[in-house]
Protein backbone atom coordinates (compact mmCIF):
# COMPACT_ATOMS: atom_id res chain seq x y z
CA UNK A 1 0.00 0.00 0.00
CA UNK A 2 1.12 3.41 -0.56
CA UNK A 3 1.84 6.69 0.97
CA UNK A 4 -1.17 8.03 -0.69
CA UNK A 5 -3.54 5.18 -0.41
CA UNK A 6 -3.12 5.17 3.49
CA UNK A 7 -3.84 8.94 3.62
CA UNK A 8 -6.99 8.49 1.52
CA UNK A 9 -7.74 5.39 3.74
CA UNK A 10 -7.35 7.00 7.17
CA UNK A 11 -8.97 10.38 6.25
CA UNK A 12 -12.31 7.99 5.26
CA UNK A 13 -12.21 6.15 8.99
CA UNK A 14 -11.90 10.05 10.01
CA UNK A 15 -15.17 11.27 7.96
CA UNK A 16 -17.46 10.37 10.77
CA UNK A 17 -16.07 11.32 13.03
CA UNK A 18 -15.47 14.72 11.26
CA UNK A 19 -19.22 14.60 10.00
CA UNK A 20 -20.49 13.82 13.77
CA UNK A 21 -18.30 16.55 15.46
CA UNK A 22 -19.74 18.96 12.52
CA UNK A 23 -23.40 17.69 13.14
CA UNK A 24 -23.87 17.38 16.96
CA UNK A 25 -23.17 20.70 17.93
CA UNK A 26 -25.78 21.98 15.05
CA UNK A 27 -28.50 19.34 15.71
CA UNK A 28 -29.16 16.74 12.88
CA UNK A 29 -31.02 19.01 10.12
CA UNK A 30 -31.65 17.34 6.54
CA UNK A 31 -31.04 20.78 5.07
CA UNK A 32 -27.54 21.07 6.43
CA UNK A 33 -26.38 17.77 5.34
CA UNK A 34 -24.42 19.09 2.64
CA UNK A 35 -22.32 21.69 4.96
CA UNK A 36 -22.20 19.03 7.65
CA UNK A 37 -20.34 16.32 4.42
CA UNK A 38 -18.07 18.96 3.54
CA UNK A 39 -16.91 20.19 7.03
CA UNK A 40 -16.64 16.14 8.22
CA UNK A 41 -14.38 15.64 5.16
CA UNK A 42 -12.45 19.05 6.30
CA UNK A 43 -12.31 17.57 9.91
CA UNK A 44 -11.04 14.40 9.06
CA UNK A 45 -8.35 15.92 6.36
CA UNK A 46 -7.34 18.53 9.24
CA UNK A 47 -6.56 15.45 11.42
CA UNK A 48 -5.02 12.92 8.68
CA UNK A 49 -2.60 16.09 7.56
CA UNK A 50 -1.80 16.97 11.46
CA UNK A 51 -0.61 13.42 11.76
CA UNK A 52 1.36 12.97 8.53
CA UNK A 53 3.31 15.81 8.70
CA UNK A 54 5.00 14.19 12.45
CA UNK A 55 5.06 11.15 9.87
CA UNK A 56 7.35 12.69 7.32
CA UNK A 57 9.58 14.13 10.27
CA UNK A 58 10.92 10.30 9.48
CA UNK A 59 12.49 9.64 6.16
CA UNK A 60 13.58 5.49 7.44
CA UNK A 61 9.83 5.11 8.45
CA UNK A 62 8.34 2.16 6.47
CA UNK A 63 5.36 2.22 4.24
CA UNK A 64 3.59 -0.39 6.17
CA UNK A 65 4.12 1.69 9.56
CA UNK A 66 2.93 5.20 7.95
CA UNK A 67 0.23 7.10 9.57
CA UNK A 68 -0.12 3.81 11.96
CA UNK A 69 0.92 3.19 15.50
CA UNK A 70 2.52 0.05 15.44
CA UNK A 71 5.86 -0.22 14.84
CA UNK A 72 8.48 -3.00 14.22
CA UNK A 73 11.89 -3.18 14.30
CA UNK A 74 14.64 -6.39 14.18
CA UNK A 75 17.86 -5.89 15.93
CA UNK A 76 20.70 -8.74 16.08
CA UNK A 77 20.00 -11.52 19.12
CA UNK A 78 22.77 -12.32 20.67
CA UNK A 79 23.09 -12.35 24.84
CA UNK A 80 24.38 -8.81 25.40
CA UNK A 81 21.20 -7.53 23.20
CA UNK A 82 19.06 -9.82 24.89
CA UNK A 83 20.55 -8.27 28.57
CA UNK A 84 19.84 -4.76 27.01
CA UNK A 85 16.13 -6.11 26.42
CA UNK A 86 15.48 -7.10 29.66
CA UNK A 87 16.70 -3.80 31.44
CA UNK A 88 13.98 -1.41 29.19
CA UNK A 89 12.32 -1.05 32.25
CA UNK A 90 15.24 1.65 32.96
CA UNK A 91 14.60 3.90 30.36
CA UNK A 92 15.22 7.08 30.80
CA UNK A 93 12.08 8.70 28.45
CA UNK A 94 9.00 7.22 30.13
CA UNK A 95 8.13 4.82 32.77
CA UNK A 96 8.24 1.25 31.70
CA UNK A 97 6.83 -1.91 33.74
CA UNK A 98 7.29 -5.24 32.65
CA UNK A 99 3.84 -7.23 31.95
CA UNK A 100 4.60 -10.33 31.22
CA UNK A 101 8.19 -12.42 30.80
CA UNK A 102 9.20 -16.02 29.23
CA UNK A 103 12.64 -17.52 28.34
CA UNK A 104 12.14 -15.79 24.53
CA UNK A 105 9.12 -13.22 25.31
CA UNK A 106 9.04 -9.90 27.23
CA UNK A 107 6.20 -7.69 27.37
CA UNK A 108 6.58 -3.85 28.65
CA UNK A 109 4.36 -1.23 29.31
CA UNK A 110 5.29 2.00 28.54
CA UNK A 111 2.91 5.28 30.13
CA UNK A 112 2.39 7.68 27.13
CA UNK A 113 0.35 11.01 27.62
CA UNK A 114 -2.74 9.98 26.45
CA UNK A 115 -2.88 6.64 26.21
CA UNK A 116 -0.20 4.08 26.97
CA UNK A 117 1.90 1.60 24.62
CA UNK A 118 2.77 -1.80 24.91
CA UNK A 119 6.41 -3.00 23.97
CA UNK A 120 6.66 -6.60 22.64
CA UNK A 121 10.17 -8.10 22.83
CA UNK A 122 10.28 -11.38 21.02
CA UNK A 123 13.41 -13.66 19.90
CA UNK A 124 12.78 -15.35 16.87
CA UNK A 125 15.65 -17.26 15.25
CA UNK A 126 18.78 -14.97 14.69
CA UNK A 127 16.71 -11.31 15.53
CA UNK A 128 14.82 -9.87 18.62
CA UNK A 129 11.34 -8.67 17.19
CA UNK A 130 10.73 -5.58 19.34
CA UNK A 131 6.77 -4.66 18.16
CA UNK A 132 5.47 -1.09 19.99
CA UNK A 133 1.54 -0.44 19.95
CA UNK A 134 -0.89 1.22 21.70
CA UNK A 135 -2.69 -0.24 24.43
CA UNK A 136 -5.80 0.80 23.41
CA UNK A 137 -7.08 2.47 19.51
CA UNK A 138 -4.22 0.99 18.06
CA UNK A 139 -5.86 1.83 14.69
CA UNK A 140 -5.12 5.69 14.86
CA UNK A 141 -2.30 7.65 13.55
CA UNK A 142 -0.61 8.54 16.94
CA UNK A 143 1.71 11.60 16.18
CA UNK A 144 4.72 9.29 15.11
CA UNK A 145 4.88 8.78 19.46
CA UNK A 146 5.10 5.39 19.19
CA UNK A 147 8.04 5.42 16.30
CA UNK A 148 9.70 8.12 17.85
CA UNK A 149 9.99 6.10 21.24
CA UNK A 150 10.77 2.70 19.82
CA UNK A 151 13.29 4.16 17.98
CA UNK A 152 14.89 6.20 21.02
CA UNK A 153 14.99 2.83 22.96
CA UNK A 154 16.92 1.12 19.91
CA UNK A 155 19.24 4.27 19.30
CA UNK A 156 19.75 4.43 23.18
CA UNK A 157 21.12 0.17 23.89
CA UNK A 158 21.52 -1.57 20.49
CA UNK A 159 22.76 -1.36 16.87
CA UNK A 160 19.95 -2.19 14.33
CA UNK A 161 19.71 -5.05 12.17
CA UNK A 162 17.10 -3.78 9.90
Amino acid sequence: MTKSRKFLLKTVYFFPFGFLTWMMPNGFQMSLLGISFIAGIAIALFFVFWNLFEYEKFDEIHVDDFLESQHTVLIDCNDANWNRVKKIHNFQDAKVERISTSESFIEYQIDQRIIDSVLQVEKINDKIKMTIKRKYFSHLPDMAGNYRTLKKIVNQQFSIAD
